[in-house]
């Protein structure tokens, strides 16, 4: 079980790092990064609650599990899939029909994203030139 623990805290790890890495003030477009964590077993998986004071045991062909872990003092809470192999291209269906869904859903608030995204990186920008020179502008 350590082992399975380990590889799911550095997954946890690796997302949280790539979704925090999304923002640039260099960059001149809006990009989005979204990270969906995946573990793909081979074998059964099953989900185990507590009924009654006693375990109930059930095969699934995939669950959600939320898992947090820590590096360096910082902390990451993720989601992440947990599927068997046979379910996976289910999922990965699943995974792109939200993708296109998301990718329509800005796209029908396009102009108001791109200026509020220009303005916030104004104002950063400004920021970093004052914080460069003692508080003063350039």
């Amino acid at each position: 079980m350590e082992h399975y623990s380990k590889s799911f805290s550095k997954l946890a790890m690796i997302t949280a790092s790539n979704s925090a890495d999304g923002y640039g003030l260099r960059l001149q477009s809006i990009q989005i990064q979204v990270c969906y964590p995946v573990a793909v077993f081979q074998g059964p998986i099953y989900r185990v609650e507590g009924r009654n004071g006693k375990a109930s045991v059930e095969p699934v062909d995939r669950l959600q599990l939320h898992h947090s872990a820590a590096m360096n003092g910082r902390m990451a809470q993720v989601q992440i899939d947990v599927v068997t192999e046979a379910a996976f291209p289910k999922l990965m269906e699943e995974i792109l029909e939200e993708l296109k869904s998301f990718r329509d859903r800005i796209n029908g608030h396009y102009a108001r994203l791109l200026n509020s995204a220009l303005d916030q990186k104004r104002v950063a920008a400004q920021r970093a030139g004052m914080n460069a020179f003692g508080g003063y502008p350039r």
